[in-house]
Parts: structure tokens; C-alpha cells; sequence
């Protein structure tokens, strides 16, 4: 179940949500802000920090913020270029 994408060089399958994304002012105008999320089974997963990178549907990303509950995390994704 699940998409496939890659983390400290291994792949792993979880429910990735594309779709918010924000502008973010800087000099000499606006830069689109990408923003994911990807909740993955904590089995088999290694602890995620934040700053790390991972690829996602073609996109290296860095993780801003991590959620934890009982089975999963929600990894919250944005442009490492930020």
C-alpha cells in the first residue's frame, strides 16, 4: 500500500499528500514554497529528524517537521532550496 519513495538510501511505501504550497516574499518578488506530507508505518522506519532529506514522486525534500502516534509519523516536506 502506498507510494514508493526514498530515504537514507533505501525505499519505503507510504500515503503521500501533494497539494499545499504557499508564496513566500523575497527579494524581487515571490517564490512558491512546496509543501508534502508522507505518513509512514513506524516498522522497519528509522527514527526521521528534521533537516534530513528524502525523494519523493521525483523531489528531494527535507523534512520541516515530524508527528508521531502509535503505528505511524507524518513527515510535513518542503524545498530544501527554502
Amino acid at each position: 500500500m502506498g507510494e514508493e519513495f526514498q530515504f537514507q538510501t533505501q525505499t519505503y511505501k507510504g500515503v503521500i499528500n501533494e497539494g499545499q504550497s504557499s508564496q513566500d516574499a523575497e527579494f524581487g518578488g515571490f517564490r512558491e514554497a512546496y509543501v508534502m506530507t508522507i505518513y509512514v508505518r513506524k516498522i522497519g522506519f528509522p527514527v526521521p529528524q528534521v533537516g534530513q532529506k528524502l525523494t519523493a514522486r521525483g523531489k528531494v525534500l527535507r523534512i520541516v517537521q515530524v508527528q508521531s502516534d502509535a503505528i505511524s509519523y507524518s513527515l510535513l516536506l518542503e524545498d530544501p532550496n527554502k
